[in-house]
C-alpha cells in the first residue's frame, strides 16, 4: 500500500480517564464536610463577645432568665441565659443562673461569654455561655485602697511631711479601706 491509498486517522487528543464514581463521591462528600465544619466555627465565632465585670442584677421574667452586667468601664450590656442547641449546646441554664445570682450578691468580677446579638426592634438578647471568676470584691476593695494608699504616702513624703512611711502603711491602707466601705448592703 502506498502512503496515497493508506486511510487518513484523524489526529485525536489524547482522552483523559475520568476518576471512578466512588472516587468523586468521596471527594465531594470530603469537600462537602469541611466546608459545614467551616461555616459552623465561624457562625460561632462571629457572634461570640466577652465582657469582663460586675453582675448587676439578674431576674426572670415570664420564664425569660436575664441579668445586667456592667463592665469596667461602666457600660450595661443585659444578656439572657437562655438553653440553646446550636451552635454552643448549652444545657446548664439553672447552673449559670445560681452562679450569677451568687455573683450579683457578692459583686465579684467575672468574666462573660455570650453569643448572639442586641436586637431591640425584635426584643433579642445575646445568650449568656459561661461565666468564669476573676477577682472577688473583697481582693478589688483591697487593691483599691493600696493604691490610694500609696499615693497619699508618695505624696506626703515628696512634700516632706514625713520620714520613711513603711512602718504607717498598713494603717494608712485599713484607714483608705474603711473610708471607702460603703457599710452593709
Amino acid at each position: 500500500m502506498t502512503a496515497a491509498t493508506q486511510p487518513v486517522v484523524p489526529a485525536t487528543a489524547p482522552v483523559e480517564k475520568s476518576r471512578p464514581f466512588k472516587q468523586r463521591a468521596l471527594l465531594w462528600t470530603f469537600g462537602f464536610l469541611v466546608t459545614l465544619i467551616v461555616l459552623f466555627f465561624t457562625y460561632q465565632w462571629a457572634g461570640t463577645s466577652h465582657y469582663r465585670g460586675t453582675v448587676q442584677r439578674v431576674y426572670e421574667q415570664s420564664n425569660d432568665y436575664r441579668a445586667e452586667i456592667v463592665d469596667l468601664e461602666g457600660n450595661v450590656h443585659v444578656v439572657g441565659n437562655q438553653e440553646i442547641k446550636f451552635p454552643y449546646f448549652k444545657l446548664n441554664t439553672a447552673d449559670l443562673h445560681a452562679e450569677l445570682n451568687r455573683s450579683s450578691k457578692t459583686r465579684d468580677i467575672v468574666d462573660v461569654k455570650v453569643w448572639g446579638f442586641r436586637m431591640s426592634w425584635f426584643s433579642t438578647f445575646p445568650n449568656l455561655i459561661e461565666t468564669e471568676f476573676v477577682m472577688s470584691r473583697q481582693d478589688r476593695d483591697q487593691k483599691r485602697a493600696e493604691r490610694i494608699a500609696d499615693a497619699v504616702l508618695r505624696s506626703l513624703l515628696d512634700k516632706g511631711l514625713i520620714k520613711g512611711g513603711d512602718g504607717i502603711k498598713p494603717a494608712v491602707v485599713q484607714a483608705v479601706k474603711e473610708s471607702l466601705d460603703p457599710g452593709p448592703d
